[in-house]
C-alpha cells in the first residue's frame, strides 16, 4: 500500500502537530503508516524567498452610508394606515457600494438598528414612507443601491447604531499548475 502526501495533507498535518504538540502525539488518518511523510512533504513544498509570494486575496470593498436618519421619522406613512401605540417608527436614507471585483448580493433586512440592551430590530416590510425604498439586489461591480428603509422599534428605545450585516466573502488566490 502506497501513501499520497499531499499540499492539503501536510497543512492538515502542520495544523495537527502546532495543536496537539506536547504529551500528546496525533497522527493524522492515511499517515500513520509513514512516518516520514511530513518530512518529505515539507522538503517538496518550496518557500517563498523574502519579498516574493504566489498571489494574495483581498476583503471586497463594500461601503456602508446612511445619508439620513430621521428619528422619529418626519415623513407621512404610507404603512401602516395609521400609527401603533408604544412604538415610534425610525427612517433612515442608506447607500450601499460595490468598489470591489465581486457580487455584492444582498436584502433590505440585512440593515439593522441596535439599541442599548444589545436588541437589534430589522428593517420592517410593514412599515413604509413615501420616499423610494432601498431594495435587495445583486450589485456588480463599480456599482451602488440607494433607498430609505424603516423600523419600527419600542416608544422609549434608545437606538446606538445602524448596522448592515453584508454576506461573507470569499478570498481566492490563484495558484500556479
Amino acid at each position: 500500500m502506497t501513501s499520497t502526501v499531499t499540499r492539503r495533507g501536510v497543512l492538515v498535518v502542520a495544523a495537527g502537530v502546532g495543536a496537539f504538540s506536547g504529551a500528546q502525539r496525533w497522527v493524522p488518518a492515511g499517515l500513520a503508516g509513514n512516518p516520514d511523510s511530513v518530512a518529505l512533504a515539507q522538503e517538496a513544498t518550496p518557500v517563498a524567498a523574502e519579498g516574493e509570494m504566489v498571489g494574495e486575496a483581498e476583503m471586497p470593498r463594500w461601503t456602508f452610508r446612511v445619508l439620513v436618519l430621521q428619528d422619529p421619522y418626519a415623513g407621512v406613512l404610507t404603512r401602516p394606515a395609521e400609527p401603533e401605540p408604544g412604538v415610534r417608527y425610525i427612517a433612515a436614507e442608506v447607500r450601499i457600494e460595490n468598489q470591489s471585483d465581486q457580487p455584492l448580493a444582498f436584502a433590505a433586512s440585512a440593515v439593522r438598528l441596535r439599541d442599548d440592551q444589545g436588541v437589534e430590530y430589522t428593517s420592517d416590510s410593514d412599515v413604509s414612507g413615501e420616499e423610494p425604498k432601498l431594495t435587495g439586489q445583486n450589485l456588480p461591480d463599480g456599482e451602488r443601491a440607494r433607498g430609505w428603509v424603516w423600523f419600527s422599534v419600542p416608544e422609549n428605545a434608545v437606538i446606538t447604531e445602524m448596522r448592515f450585516l453584508a454576506p461573507s466573502s470569499q478570498l481566492r488566490v490563484q495558484l500556479p499548475s
